[in-house]
């Protein structure tokens, strides 16, 4: 079964930069992988720059322990 975006959906595919972001987001919009919804999520509220996902301040996000591109050690070292 392939899903159909929506008008929002479409809109923010289309505003976003193009190749490896606008895949991350069409995974995001038509897959049930939740890796792939909290990457295009996350992408989307800093802009669509990945190291700005890296370096998010916004430890209000329930999101935050889980965003994607974290560098391996920093994951490692907020576990402790």
């Amino acid at each position: 079964m392939v899903k159909t975006l929506n008008s929002w959906q479409q809109a923010l595919i289309a505003e976003c930069p193009a190749s490896p972001t606008r895949r991350t987001l069409l995974r995001a919009f038509t897959t049930n992988s939740k890796s792939a919804g909290i990457k295009g999520f996350c992408l989307a509220c800093v802009g669509f720059l990945r190291n700005d996902v890296r370096d998010c301040t916004s430890k209000g996000c329930p999101l935050w322990p889980h965003r994607p591109y974290q560098a391996a050690d920093e994951a490692e070292s907020e576990e402790s």
